[in-house]
């Protein structure tokens, strides 16, 4: 006796359809990635920043030092979207480079302080130095990425925001 298979394909079952949400924040951005400038003495702490600003998928340039953040930004100052700039460092302190940044760029490019010191001072000095936001060392992926989001995508308004 012959058995007759049907090979004919089977309707699909509707499957249920996910609707995702659209992307927002770094995951929207498919077109222009955030150019940003890693400024810090410490090389860990640069390895460490670029990475994580790399995952995030963002494109990045470091600097040692103010004098040298100062330099790569007056190269090119619509080049960066954010720069997230130390406190302490040699040549040219973080708050220093800062204010001659915010000079060369007509206040257009966020500067974050990324600092291991963490009393109301610094983050006072910070305020008058003009920067945007603040973060204390070390620094997570979640707060790297909330701050590129606040300050590159959505564009906030200036003002610290506390970390």
């Amino acid at each position: 006796a012959q058995m007759h298979v049907d090979i004919t394909p089977a309707e699909p079952s509707p499957a249920k359809e996910e609707k995702k949400p659209p992307p927002v924040g770094l995951a929207a951005m498919t077109n222009s990635k955030p150019n940003v400038l890693l400024v810090d003495d410490n090389m860990i702490c640069l390895k460490v920043l670029s990475n994580l600003v790399g995952k995030l998928g963002c494109t990045y340039d470091t600097a040692q030092h103010g004098l040298e953040a100062v330099q790569k930004v007056s190269a090119g100052p619509e080049l960066y979207d954010l720069v997230f700039m130390d406190l302490r460092m040699p040549v040219l302190d973080g708050i220093q480079a800062a204010k001659i940044v915010q000079e060369l760029t007509h206040r257009k490019v966020p500067i974050v302080a990324l600092t291991a010191e963490v009393g109301a001072e610094v983050r006072e000095d910070c305020m008058e130095a003009g920067f945007d936001g603040f973060i204390s060392k070390p620094a997570g992926r979640a707060v790297i990425k909330s701050e590129i989001e606040r300050l590159v995508i959505n564009k906030g308004p200036a003002g610290i925001s506390i970390m």
